[in-house]
């Protein structure tokens, strides 16, 4: 854990050398980091869950198809050596307004409906996701129920 600790804060504090990722770059990964922790909060990352986030990627992040699964590896090895959420979420709030936190909680929603079961796991990761994204009072509900309308719309 103390080597986790000791690689993300010298990442942070590292300048970006010339041909490292941008910062549009930093977004997609934290969002998909989100997306794709949540899908695994059950235990169980299914091919719906893994559909929508390509998807999602896709749609809103211009993540081309092919690149959608590296995209989801990266998040995937980032999720295994953060101490918290905090690494992805202040890259959100950092770089989203409310209008742009709630458009991801959506896709949050989203990927959780994907599978056509809530977890226990999933609805407190969610809630703790809503309060580190800094979400207004039922920001979250509205987000729910939007993806809710598009699923069944």
């Amino acid at each position: 854990m103390l080597e986790a600790l000791r690689r993300l804060l010298t990442a942070e504090a590292a300048p970006r050398a010339a041909g490292a990722p941008d910062e549009d770059d930093d977004l997609r990964l934290a969002a998909c980091a989100l997306l794709v922790g949540l899908a695994r909060a059950d235990g169980e990352f299914s091919d719906a869950e893994r559909h929508h986030i390509e998807e999602i990627l896709g749609e809103q992040f211009g993540v081309p198809p092919a690149e959608a699964h590296a995209l989801m590896t990266a998040a995937d090895r980032s999720l295994a050596e953060a101490v918290d959420l905090h690494r992805f979420t202040s890259v959100i709030t950092a770089r989203y307004d409310d209008h742009g936190r709630e458009r991801l909680a959506e896709m949050l929603w989203r990927v959780v409906d994907a599978d056509g079961s809530f977890s226990q796991h999933e609805a407190y990761l969610i809630r703790r996701l809503g309060n580190h994204l800094d979400l207004p009072p039922g920001a979250l509900n509205a987000a729910r129920a939007r993806a809710a309308a598009r699923r069944t719309g």
